[in-house]
């Protein structure tokens, strides 16, 4: 045991020797938090909303109010001619388009949908489809109880439009920026402890190009107690890494929506995969040099294809199922469900996958630093 702590103290004192172990262990961390709230802060701008309408009836131009009445979006008419070019030079966002028969349709309940053109995505469209839809669901109910009768219908629809409603208004906080910086903060996280792991690495390379291993098979050290012991200063390192972003959290105020203890013990779990991808690096690594390149090969990739970077719900199915294979896949899942309220026992199984990752690594590491038999030849 005195071996092993050895091990883990010298180690200790190499990566705190290297003062870029210092920015990748300490201030990442930290930056981690800042970068998230530079992206994930938003000022809400007015949509700009064009309406074509071809109907020209009492129930088109109504819809067209309620547009209008609507905050954050801005309502023009434009004519069926200009609807591309208004579109193309971004003077609207989107055109929601009334044809002749707009009005009749719903009166006789034959109504499927409205026309929206737009080239920006479900970001800018979705806002007013929902909107749209409330409306038109009512015009809908108020149809089929008329059963079609257009006399009936508007009736019933003035009446509709005439009600008195009592509101109340109340203050909701609004956490959607707050829940982006926080599930962000970890995700950059997650990349920066995998950085750290090319640190584990380089310790074990710069120990097999100094003939270090050559020594220790020489020697009554155990080749268990090297690994062991580089195992545990790597793990000490990053979970130093989860304490300081907890830590400064705090100090920000950000509200990660779950608790301190899931947090670290997520990301503790996930700090295993880190150490353990380090070693396998290093054990299948023919040279110093190599160990930089398969870590930038296997680090930027399966973090970006993991949403990392992103929300992995902006990927392709497929490369969505991919990215189940990659243990920072599990991390966010589990940060996803506790941040929307699940309980420790729900994400159990997806602490057990990381942790299967971690062991398979480690495993992977131990047996192929032990058939590494050429020591003489790394340089």
């Amino acid at each position: 045991m005195r071996d092993i702590l050895n091990i883990t103290k010298n180690v200790l004192k190499l990566i705190f020797r290297k003062k870029s172990s210092v920015l990748v262990f300490m201030l990442l961390p930290i930056m981690s938090i800042f970068i998230s709230k530079y992206f994930n802060t938003t000022t809400q701008q007015d949509i700009k909303i064009g309406i074509y309408d071809e109907d020209k009836s009492t129930v088109s131009k109504d819809l067209a109010e309620y547009l209008i009445n609507k905050e954050n979006f801005k309502v023009f008419y434009i004519e069926k001619d200009y609807i591309d070019s208004k579109i193309l030079n971004k003077n609207v966002d989107s055109v929601i388009v009334l044809d002749k028969g707009f009005e009749e349709s719903i009166i006789n309940g034959s109504l499927s949908k409205i026309d929206m053109v737009s080239i920006k995505g479900q970001e800018v469209t979705v806002w007013q489809e929902n909107y749209i839809n409330y409306y038109i669901s009512d015009l809908l109910d108020i149809s089929k109880s008329c059963s079609g009768n257009r006399e009936q219908f508007f009736k019933v629809y003035n009446d509709f439009k005439e009600q008195k409603l009592s509101i109340k208004n109340e203050r909701v906080t609004d956490i959607t920026q707050s829940l982006g910086v926080s599930k962000q903060s970890i995700a950059f996280l997650l990349v920066f402890m995998l950085t750290g792991a090319t640190i584990s690495a380089g310790t074990i390379a710069r120990d097999k190009s100094n003939r270090v291993f050559k020594r220790l098979m020489a020697s009554p050290l155990k080749m268990y107690k090297y690994i062991l012991g580089n195992f545990i200063a790597n793990f000490i390192m990053n979970i130093l890494q989860i304490v300081v972003i907890l830590i400064a959290a705090k100090i920000l105020k950000l509200d990660f929506h779950m608790s301190m203890a899931m947090i670290f013990i997520t990301l503790g779990v996930f700090s295993l995969v880190s150490v353990a991808l380090g070693m396998f690096i290093a054990s299948i690594s023919s040279s110093s040099a190599q160990v930089g390149q398969i870590s930038n090969a296997i680090i930027v990739p399966t973090c970006m294809l993991s949403g990392c970077f992103w929300p992995i719900e902006l990927m392709p199915s497929i490369m969505q199922k991919v990215a189940l294979i990659l243990p920072q896949t599990w991390v966010i899942k589990t940060v996803d469900s506790l941040q929307s309220g699940k309980v420790f026992t729900d994400v159990v199984p997806y602490i057990l996958i990381i942790l299967a990752f971690a062991v398979g690594l480690f495993l992977l590491s131990v047996i192929n630093i032990k058939k590494d038999e050429q020591l003489g030849s790394y340089v």
